[in-house]
């Protein structure tokens, strides 16, 4: 029984995404995405009070999965700059999921400018994500893998580079190899900042 509640908010989870990615948060009502996953407007109540709560329930997961597949620093990273490298090539789950994350990345960003509660949520992971790369090029600095430089800086740098190729990946998706283009660009980035 509980194995088919979570395969029925799965598929609720999975048609939302698709609908959302391809005609927006906006355009798609809860009539459409129940069609689509084949559950009833009953089922879909029990597993999520409203089409809010379940985009706020993708856009979490989203999060959660960019946290454990990419936002990780290994025992086995040498030193701060392979650890970098390592992320920006962990990040290849954005480029090539089959579940839509572009479109997905691009709605939550739009509706973060129309909804409080998105705004919200959406900000304070990159606060977070903001701290956690001030830390670790601080971390680079002394252990001496990277040249003295605004750990600040550097962090809106880091993040700032990796969301501008994300979003040339969404507009010109077949101009090149995104997740090459994130590496590429990650490690000249590291090169400026790095000792010797």
């Amino acid at each position: 029984m509980q194995q088919r509640s979570a395969d029925t908010q799965q598929r609720i989870m999975q048609s939302a995404r698709d609908l959302f990615a391809s005609v927006g948060y906006d355009a798609t009502g809860v009539s459409q995405i129940c069609e689509m996953a084949k559950v009833s407007k009953g089922a879909f109540y029990h597993h999520f009070p409203s089409k809010h709560a379940l985009f706020m329930a993708l856009l979490k997961e989203w999060l959660d999965t960019l946290d454990k597949e990419a936002i990780v620093r290994h025992p086995e990273d040498k030193d701060v700059p392979s650890s970098i490298e390592r992320m920006a090539t962990s990040a290849n789950f954005i480029f090539t999921d089959g579940h839509g994350q572009f479109p997905m990345f691009l709605e939550f960003w739009q509706q973060s400018m129309r909804d409080e509660v998105v705004w919200e949520e959406t900000k304070q992971p990159f606060l977070k994500y903001f701290y956690y790369f001030s830390k670790l090029v601080e971390d680079g600095v002394r252990e001496g893998s990277l040249r003295e430089v605004d750990s600040a800086a550097a962090a809106r740098a880091i993040l700032g580079l990796a969301l501008g190729i994300i979003l040339q990946g969404m507009l010109y998706p077949q101009q090149a190899d995104w997740k090459v283009e994130l590496q590429n660009s990650m490690n000249l980035l590291l090169r400026g900042m790095q000792n010797g």
